[in-house]
């Protein structure tokens, strides 16, 4: 999440544990300053049978928004990591890009134009490739 800087971060998470939080989707919108946590409860209901299988249904109920809302722990402490300065000498981001794709991890950078100087680690990875 830190490798490629950005100005923002959407985090999706779902939570299915009846026993302590109810079904739906949080998505989180985050900022460098700041968050908003968008909850879209749901239940979920046997939906028709389809060729043998049973289907699911979801019900969605009203979406809530919240600026700046409470996040679990892991959430926060992974908000916390992407907005600390960080300085990234260029072979780390070459290494830890080839980590990820030896990982199975797919990347694909977006074509700069041609008269705006590259990053040095977008050089040394385009020297790599070929």
């Amino acid at each position: 999440m830190a490798i490629v800087d950005g100005s923002s971060r959407t985090i999706v998470l779902y939570s299915a544990d009846a026993e302590s939080a109810p079904s739906g989707v949080v998505v989180l919108d985050a900022t460098r300053t700041g968050h908003s946590v968008r909850w879209h409860p749901m239940r979920m209901h046997p939906g028709p049978v389809i060729s043998g299988l049973q289907t699911v249904q979801a019900e969605w109920g009203e979406t809530r928004q919240h600026d700046r809302g409470a996040l679990p722990e892991p959430v926060d402490a992974l908000l916390g990591f992407w907005r600390s300065p960080k300085t990234w000498a260029d072979g780390d981001i070459v290494e830890s890009y080839e980590t990820l794709v030896s990982g199975g991890y797919s990347m694909h950078w977006v074509d700069r134009d041609p008269a705006t100087p590259q990053p040095k680690w977008m050089r040394l990875l385009r020297s790599k490739r070929r």
